[in-house]
């Protein structure tokens, strides 16, 4: 469970450095843009396939590899939690 919250986090981070709207994500994922509110606070997570089509969406896959990048983003994601 301790993940969610990394996981919420990142969708947001990765969504607001990609310069993408929850609309625009929602789109390019084809998820509905409540989903991905739910997603991004943490009040819901997501099914396998709905996390393959984020990853695509954002170009990325949430694996021990993006962990040292979000490491290196720590500032960023400081910024991504207080606006958008």
């Amino acid at each position: 469970m301790n993940n969610i919250p990394n996981l919420s986090i990142k969708i947001k981070a990765l969504r607001v450095l990609r310069s993408m709207s929850q609309p625009d994500l929602s789109s390019v994922a084809c998820i509905r843009r409540e989903l991905i509110i739910d997603y991004e606070r943490g009040r819901a997570i997501p099914a396998q396939d709905q996390l393959q089509k984020i990853e695509t969406a954002l170009g990325i896959t949430f694996n021990s590899a993006t962990e040292a990048a979000f490491k290196t983003l720590a500032p960023e994601l400081g910024r991504c939690n207080n606006g958008r």
